[in-house]
């Protein structure tokens, strides 16, 4: 059984990330607007980075209703393995994903919304 949690770090390194469709190694995410864009791969760590140990994936946040959000919490509970492209394959059907032409481009967290996947 998998469940999600928001993240509420403005930066953080996280093992492994969902976004936009793509599983991506070792990632910082930074909706400070610090940075030319909101992910990028890890180079380096500062003091105002958080890591996440969890995958974490990246939604859009005007996507994500009260129902859709139920919706995705019942897929999760019901994964009988936590299985990060069968994740990736239902948040893509859901069509959950920020889906921009230019994926680096930076994003507040007005708009984007990290959630942490959490095996148990």
């Amino acid at each position: 059984m998998v469940r999600y949690e928001e993240v509420t770090a403005r930066r953080f390194l996280t093992r492994t990330l969902i976004h936009n469709g793509a599983i991506l190694p070792l990632s910082i995410v930074d909706f400070n607007g610090n940075s030319s864009q909101m992910v990028s791969s890890f180079e380096m760590e500062t003091s105002e980075t958080v890591f996440e140990n969890h995958p974490v994936a990246i939604i859009a946040k005007n996507k994500t209703t009260l129902d859709v959000m139920k919706e995705l919490n019942n897929y999760l509970i019901q994964l009988s393995e936590f299985n990060l492209k069968s994740i990736t394959e239902y948040l893509q059907m859901k069509d959950l994903f920020i889906n921009t032409i230019q994926q680096h481009q930076p994003y507040s967290k007005n708009e984007a919304l990290a959630i942490r996947l959490i095996w148990i």
